[in-house]
């Protein structure tokens, strides 16, 4: 099971990652211009009151790389196989 979880979670960001690179293919617009369309309507809902953790969050919240995130990712999930495989 801990090889299809470490290998699900690989497959998964790798698709995320491809996904991104080629959305500007599909979409048309770059990741700037898609989140300056998107930016009123994100603004919106924030500013409703509905999702107060999203909303106090500081704007880099999300500035991270692709890279940055599978990395950050990983070692969470490694960190608890081992943590799994101590209790054993």
């Amino acid at each position: 099971m801990v090889m299809v979880v470490v290998d699900s979670f690989v497959t998964g960001t790798a698709r995320g990652y491809l996904n991104a690179r080629t959305a500007g293919e599909s979409t048309g617009l770059s990741d700037d211009e898609f989140w300056a369309a998107h930016g009123p309507t994100m603004e919106q809902a924030f500013g409703s009151g509905d999702y107060p953790t999203l909303a106090s969050m500081a704007d880099d919240s999300f500035a991270f790389t692709q890279e940055q995130a599978f990395e950050f990712g990983l070692h969470r999930l490694l960190d608890g196989i081992e943590a799994f495989i101590a209790q054993r």
